[in-house]
C-alpha cells in the first residue's frame, strides 16, 4: 500500500461538514482522524453509543489538538425510525453536508433480523445507509449547488472484497437469512457487500452532481470479526495478511480527497480501480435493489 499519504496528499478541506457511520471505532476513528488534521468546518461522528463516542472524540481531540469541532450524532442502523433521527437531528445543526461517509458495518453475524424484521447484515450494512443517504440528501445537494464540480461533494461507501463472493444472481432477496451452517454468514455479508456496490452505481446515475464511490479497506485488523467463530479463527491464524485501522482508512481518505476519483466505481486500496465480476456490473439487479430498498424504507422517508 504505497503511493498515498493522508498527511501530505490531502488538501485543505476548509468549510467542509463531514459525517462519518460508526467513526467512533476502528476504520471510523482513523478516517476521522485523517480528516480532521486537514481543517474541515465539523465532523460529525454517527453510532450508537454515547460513552463509547465521547471517548472517540476525545482521543481525536487528543492527536488532532488543532482539529474540527466533533459532535456524536446518535445513529443505530438496526433500526430505521434510529436512521430518520439521527438524520433529522443532523438537519437541525447543518443544512449541508460535504463528505457522506457510510463506514458501519457487522460481518459474519448468525441469522438475526434488525428492529424491522431485515436480516441483520443487510439492513445495517445496506438498509440503514440507504435510508440515512436518502435522507442526507437535501444537504448533500445544498453542498453540490455550492459547488464548483461534482467531485467536491463525495459519498462513500465501505463495501469488500467479500461482495464477489455471491452467486452469479448477486442477491436472493426472497431469501435473505436463509441457512444456519459456519459458512452461511458469511453468504449473508457478501450480499450486503455487493449492495454498497450496485447502491454506488445507481447512486451515481441518478445523483450526478455527486461523486459516489465504493471502497475496499483491505483485509483490517478490527473487532467485527468477533463476531463470529470462523472469523475470529482468522483474525488470530491468518494475523500476517491483516492491516491495522489506520491502513484501513487510507482508501477511504483517498476516495473524500483524490483528483482521480469517477463517480460510480468501486476502488481497491489504494485507489486501484476494480472492475469487479458480473453481480456487481449488473444495472438492472442495482436497479432492482434501488426500488425493492425504496420500498423497505418508504414509511420512514418523512421528517
Amino acid at each position: 500500500m504505497v503511493g498515498f499519504n493522508p498527511e501530505t496528499d490531502i488538501p485543505s478541506l476548509a468549510g467542509k461538514v463531514i459525517l462519518v457511520t460508526g467513526g467512533n471505532a476502528g476504520i471510523g476513528r482513523e478516517t476521522v482522524v485523517g480528516l480532521a488534521q486537514h481543517g474541515p468546518a465539523k465532523i460529525f461522528l454517527a453510532c450508537r453509543n454515547a460513552t463509547k463516542a465521547s471517548e472517540a472524540i476525545a482521543d481525536i481531540e487528543q492527536r488532532v489538538p488543532n482539529g474540527p469541532p466533533l459532535e456524536f450524532l446518535e445513529l443505530d442502523l438496526a433500526s430505521l425510525e434510529s436512521v430518520r433521527q439521527a438524520a433529522a437531528a443532523f438537519l437541525s445543526k447543518s443544512d449541508r453536508l460535504d463528505f457522506l461517509i457510510n463506514n458501519a458495518g457487522l460481518a459474519a453475524l448468525p441469522p438475526g433480523e434488525t428492529k424491522d424484521g431485515n436480516e441483520i447484515q443487510f439492513g445495517v450494512n445496506h438498509l440503514g445507509h440507504f435510508l440515512l443517504t436518502k435522507l442526507l440528501l437535501p444537504a448533500l445537494q445544498k453542498a453540490a449547488s455550492q459547488s464548483q464540480s461534482p467531485k467536491d461533494v463525495r459519498i462513500i461507501n465501505l463495501s469488500s472484497v467479500a461482495s464477489q463472493a455471491c452467486p452469479k444472481y448477486g442477491i436472493d432477496f426472497d431469501n435473505l437469512n436463509i441457512g444456519n451452517g459456519a459458512m452461511d454468514g458469511w453468504k449473508r455479508y457478501a450480499q450486503s457487500k455487493l449492495a454498497n456496490v450496485l447502491f454506488t452505481r445507481e447512486l451515481a446515475l441518478r445523483y450526478p452532481e455527486f461523486t459516489s464511490v465504493a471502497v475496499h479497506p483491505g483485509i483490517i485488523d478490527t473487532d467485527v470479526w468477533e463476531n463470529s467463530w470462523t472469523g475470529r479463527l482468522a483474525r488470530r491464524f491468518c494475523s500476517w495478511v491483516w492491516h491495522d485501522s489506520v491502513t484501513g482508512s487510507y482508501t477511504t481518505l483517498w476516495a473524500a480527497s483524490a483528483e482521480n476519483v469517477t463517480s460510480g466505481y468501486f476502488y481497491y486500496p489504494v485507489g486501484k480501480l476494480q472492475k469487479g465480476d458480473t453481480p456487481s456490473n449488473d444495472t438492472k439487479l442495482a436497479k432492482k435493489l434501488w426500488e425493492w430498498s425504496e420500498e423497505k424504507v418508504k414509511e420512514f422517508v418523512a421528517i
